[in-house]
């Protein structure tokens, strides 16, 4: 399964184009070109991105946008949820990291002499949302499990 996801200049408007194949692909690109060009909208190659869930992205394949090759890369960034494309699983790192380094924010801005109850308050409004997010559309692996439970 092939996957691209096509950005329109600086905005937000964001196409998630799927196929089975690299030639479906191609041909999905070739009709957002030409949509582009009736339209008057030209799309963001740099910001454009290939990737194959469910395998390795194909070496030989080469797709462009507006003439220039889009990168195939191993991970897509999709809502906030990063998604590792061999596998199709979530990647967690990037949720943990933004948990500890806001949990650190507000407890550097509490500062020594920490209301404890206040302490909670916020990591629970702030921080956990923080971390769980994504979560309800994954199944998470023993040692995704083991990382969230030790944070």
């Amino acid at each position: 399964m092939c996957f691209v996801p096509v950005h329109y200049q600086n905005h937000t408007l964001i196409f998630k184009l799927l196929s089975p194949s690299c030639f479906g692909l191609r041909k999905l690109v070739n009709i957002c070109e030409s949509f582009g060009i009736d339209w008057d909208i030209k799309f963001n190659t740099p910001k454009s991105q290939l990737a194959t869930f469910g395998g390795k992205n194909p070496s030989g394949a080469v797709i462009s946008l507006n003439g220039l090759p889009m990168p195939w890369v191993n991970s897509v960034k999709y809502l906030g949820v990063y998604f590792l494309c061999n596998s199709g699983k979530n990647e967690w790192s990037h949720n943990i990291r933004r948990f500890y380094g806001q949990f650190n924010n507000i407890m550097s801005v509490l500062g020594k002499g920490r209301n404890e109850i206040t302490a909670i308050h916020l990591l629970k409004a702030y921080c956990l949302p923080t971390l769980m997010y994504g979560c309800e559309n994954s199944s998470l692996c023993d040692s995704v499990k083991r990382k969230i439970n030790v944070v």
